[in-house]
């Protein structure tokens, strides 16, 4: 009996019964009849079930065999589904290593979501990329790293310590970046209103940074061994970025828990090639737009109640629930 063949007669015991029609015992991708989904690969078995993992899911993923790794990911589930299950495994034992992948959760800077004093063989990953079945710190900066920048620093140093050393490594050298340039402004910027602040760090981006010309192909796209020319922390260490760099740069700038700006990514196109730029949301209501492509400032005047917008889709390649604007107030420039 092979190792997938084990784990889908757990499931049968344990009332997780594999579905498939072709039930092939070797088959490593399959439904159960709880609708959750499982992939086993490279010795590694990721599960993905929608809703909260309770104690009877708990124990049958203690049931499983000792030699795999798990991981669990929570892509569908909501903010509360995962406090529960976060609760869940606070209060039930588990015997097995597990990796909770949170990369690809979508929720805002603002969300209380809360995973302190997880079980030491608990950990919580911002960086899992499920084709590799590894974690890859050139990944585009998850919803849960840009929550943590905006924590305090004690509830920032508790989040942390749940995490694993790589996701653990990667946001602390962010929220460093983030307090570094914090404290390299003068006072008068500091107490400032947010276009200030926000145009202070955007003049200070395109002194400091250079565009990285040898990183794009005439399309337009980056070639493939470029790609670290798009990460915001090798863009503030090294200097040199394309836009979407300098853009995520921008935000982790002026979008933390010390500056406290209201800075958004947007994603679009320009010349039919994808681009990123950013928006800032002012204190009367009106937009900032800095796109490191252009030599000017752009302001436009926004009437829409800024709360109830808070979540709303702008035009994007990828779900953006952080931008304001919805679709009839969409920059026309790009």
């Amino acid at each position: 009996m092979n190792i997938v063949e084990k784990i889908k007669r757990i499931g049968y015991i344990r009332g997780y019964e594999c579905q498939d029609n072709n039930n092939n015992s070797t088959k490593n991708t399959w439904y159960d009849n709880r609708n959750v989904y499982y992939k086993f690969e490279n010795n590694t078995l990721v599960i993905n079930k929608k809703g909260y993992y309770d104690s009877e899911f708990i124990n049958y993923l203690n049931a499983m065999p000792d030699t795999i790794n798990i991981i669990i990911d929570m892509k569908d589930n909501t903010i509360d589904e995962c406090n529960i299950s976060f609760d869940s495994y606070r209060n039930n034992y588990t015997n097995k290593n597990i990796i909770i992948n949170l990369s690809d959760n979508i929720f805002s800077s603002n969300a209380q979501i809360d995973f302190n004093n997880l079980p030491n063989n608990i950990k919580i990953s911002s960086l899992f990329n499920k084709k590799t079945n590894h974690e890859d710190n050139n990944k585009k900066i998850s919803y849960l790293e840009w929550n943590l920048l905006n924590k305090d620093d004690e509830e920032f140093r508790k989040q942390v310590n749940s995490m694993t050393y790589f996701s653990k490594k990667r946001i602390c050298q962010i929220r460093k970046i983030a307090f570094d340039f914090y404290n390299y402004l003068p006072n008068y910027i500091k107490y400032s209103k947010n276009s200030i602040k926000a145009r202070y760090a955007f003049e200070w981006c395109k002194k400091n940074i250079m565009y990285d010309f040898d990183a794009c192909n005439s399309d337009g796209t980056i070639k493939c061994n470029r790609e670290d020319s798009q990460n915001p922390i090798n863009a503030y260490y090294k200097r040199i970025a394309v836009y979407e760099g300098q853009a995520r740069l921008l935000k982790i700038l002026l979008n933390n828990y010390y500056m406290n700006v209201p800075c958004f990514l947007v994603s679009g196109y320009q010349e039919k090639k994808s681009h990123e730029w950013n928006e800032v949301y002012l204190e009367n209501r009106n937009i900032l737009s800095l796109d490191f492509s252009r030599k000017k400032f752009k302001i436009k005047t926004n009437n829409i109640d800024y709360e109830i917008n808070k979540y709303m889709i702008k035009k994007t390649k990828e779900k953006q629930p952080e931008l304001l604007l919805n679709k009839n107030n969409i920059i026309k420039e790009y």
